[in-house]
């Protein structure tokens, strides 16, 4: 089953087009080791852990970045700090959802170079008894951060349900997942809106399925790899190779089911 979902949630790799660094970033492996470095050590964060992160856990797990010279010390942070820290140079990377476009639109000189899923992993779900979207009229729905894919999700169905967000419908803002899942949990959000592993966590539990927008077909480009555009000019070498190492954690964790859920399992503990 998880080999599956893996192969439904990475099945396309959309590297953006016109960045410099998109010149060829499926480079053949062999190439890698004539590429040097402009930085050897990379702080990359996520937003959070689960399969659509699975290659970028991955591929540092199995040394793709290392044995092309580049260390990446992964971490996650919350989207509503990772323009912060994507300006400040706190971080180097950022995978995540609509933090970097938010930020970017509002001024800030961040871009995505990359996006490896482009169709959406959400599922909504309700408390047992709820299985319509319209029996969440005047009810609360937990997501995650404030202009994430939850939120885009929510409002999309809203419109075409001929309901609105705030009005019809409260969103319940947390860091992450987990924290919305927990909040859900023990009552205290009558919907959730998440991505796996969480979703998995709430049909183990039986509460019903709402929304499944995997199967609706709903298309989202993330989570991207945003960057700040002064650090894309200063490393395009280590940006190479940062994207060739993903590109093969996306490889193994679709040849590789057993590692890639030995991988995943740690990593969602």
């Amino acid at each position: 089953m998880l080999a599956a979902h893996i192969k439904l949630q990475l099945g396309s790799i959309l590297i953006a087009c016109g960045l410099c660094i998109a010149t060829n970033v499926a480079l053949n492996a062999a190439q890698a080791p004539e590429l040097k470095p402009e930085k050897t050590r990379l702080e990359v964060a996520i937003a959070a852990t689960g399969p659509l992160y699975l290659p970028i856990i991955l591929a540092n797990e199995a040394g793709y970045f290392s044995k092309r010279g580049v260390t990446v010390n992964l971490s996650t942070l919350s989207a509503t700090a990772s323009a912060q820290a994507l300006l400040s140079g706190q971080v180097d990377i950022y995978q995540g959802g609509t933090a970097t476009i938010h930020a970017n639109v509002a001024g800030s000189d961040l871009i995505y170079i990359a996006a490896s899923v482009d169709r959406s992993t959400l599922a909504l779900f309700g408390q047992k008894g709820l299985t319509t979207f319209e029996n969440l009229r005047g009810k609360s729905v937990a997501t995650t951060s404030v202009g994430a894919f939850g939120e885009i999700a929510m409002r999309k169905t809203a419109i075409e349900r001929g309901m609105e967000i705030g009005k019809d419908i409260k969103l319940l803002y947390h860091k992450g997942p987990a924290d919305a899942f927990s909040t859900f949990l023990v009552g205290n959000a009558d919907g959730l809106i998440v991505t796996p592993p969480q979703t998995e966590m709430a049909r183990s539990k039986g509460f019903p399925v709402i929304i499944d927008y995997y199967e609706k077909g709903l298309k989202i480009i993330g989570p991207g790899t945003g960057v700040a555009r002064a650090f894309v000019q200063k490393n395009p070498n280590t940006l190479k190779i940062f994207l060739m190492g993903y590109l093969d954690g996306v490889k193994r964790s679709l040849d590789d089911p057993a590692y890639a859920k030995n991988v995943l399992a740690q990593s969602s503990k």
